[in-house]
């Protein structure tokens, strides 16, 4: 990934991969290498918490993601709907 570091839908592909196979700590390792190449992509964000949410049974871990997802991101471009 490190070639195509700052191409977001491969991140994406990768990302929905690791949740194919079940593997949680292959998860995190991407999308923390991910949000180092890209820390303003509110997709990589929204991913993070809404796996923490669904699959971690986490909602307080999922929110903090969130928030820290809102605080990254420019203010123009922080339109977050998880629908």
């Amino acid at each position: 990934m490190h070639k195509y570091k700052f191409k977001l839908h491969l991140w994406k592909q990768y990302l929905s991969f690791t949740i194919a196979i079940n593997s949680k700590k292959h998860f995190y390792k991407v999308l923390t290498n991910g949000l180092k190449f890209l820390p303003y992509e509110i997709d990589l964000w929204k991913i993070g918490a809404t796996y923490e949410m669904e699959y971690g049974m986490n909602m307080w871990k999922g929110r903090r993601i969130l928030i820290k997802g809102l605080k990254m991101v420019p203010q123009g471009e922080n339109n977050i709907s998880l629908a």
